[in-house]
């Protein structure tokens, strides 16, 4: 939707012409057959590219005729293909990716990285003193942590931004003020910004928290470091 970013949909449409080609079509035996020569089906799913069909007596569902590895056959994918509806209905369901994202290029959810880390119990054995300068184009993804169904926790985007020249060299700055410190959780934050510089690496800075983290190691962060990049 223009606007208002991605967004699935409920489609109902009706049959305007080409239900008896599928219906011949689609009135084949499956082919049970075994792979010839040891083949290996694609373990890649496909739609059953199913048609419900409304009558006085109620409705059936139909599907394609499939091939010896599952997929519908030729002749039934080329009929369903050709169908010709018209939509009778449209029902919005749920935002897929939202216009922010889109806009901005920051995936809409994010792992909570800090978070996964310190579970995984690694020492803090830091590969470097102090986190690597930022330099170039810096972008900003801040997420707000939230926690799924399955009790992981995963950041939602709620905001971003580019870093000037001057706000890196602040950013940059306060880099240099950061400290090893074991004590530092990566789980009390309620959020986290993603710094982008495309290089392999991002930097996590966390919100509402102490730590930030390039790579695998981290630090203990003072409020300069979330000021810069808030």
């Amino acid at each position: 939707m223009p606007g208002d970013g991605i967004w699935s949909f409920s489609s109902v449409k009706r049959l305007t012409s080409g239900l008896n080609e599928l219906l011949r079509a689609y009135s084949k035996p499956d082919d049970t057959t075994q792979p010839p020569g040891g083949a290996v089906c694609s373990a890649v799913g496909t739609s059953p590219l199913t048609v419900w069909l409304h009558s006085d007596r109620g409705t059936s569902a139909v599907r394609a005729t499939r091939e010896v590895c599952g997929e519908p056959t030729k002749e039934a994918a080329a009929a369903y293909a050709a169908l010709s509806t018209t939509v009778v209905s449209e029902t919005k369901l749920q935002q897929v990716q939202s216009q922010l994202s889109i806009d901005s290029k920051c995936p809409e959810a994010y792992k909570d990285v800090l978070s996964l880390e310190e579970q995984d119990g690694r020492k803090q054995e830091n590969s470097r003193t102090l986190p690597t300068p930022v330099s170039g184009r810096a972008s900003v993804c801040t997420y707000t942590v939230e926690v799924d169904k399955d009790g992981d926790r995963v950041g939602r985007l709620t905001k971003h931004h580019d870093l000037d020249a001057e706000q890196l060299k602040t950013l940059n700055e306060a880099l240099t003020h950061v400290k090893v410190d074991g004590t530092c959780s990566r789980h009390d934050q309620t959020g986290f910004a993603l710094l982008d510089t495309g290089k392999p690496d991002p930097l996590f800075i966390a919100l509402g928290g102490c730590a930030v983290q390039e790579n695998h190691d981290w630090w203990r962060a003072g409020e300069d470091v979330r000021a810069a990049v808030s």
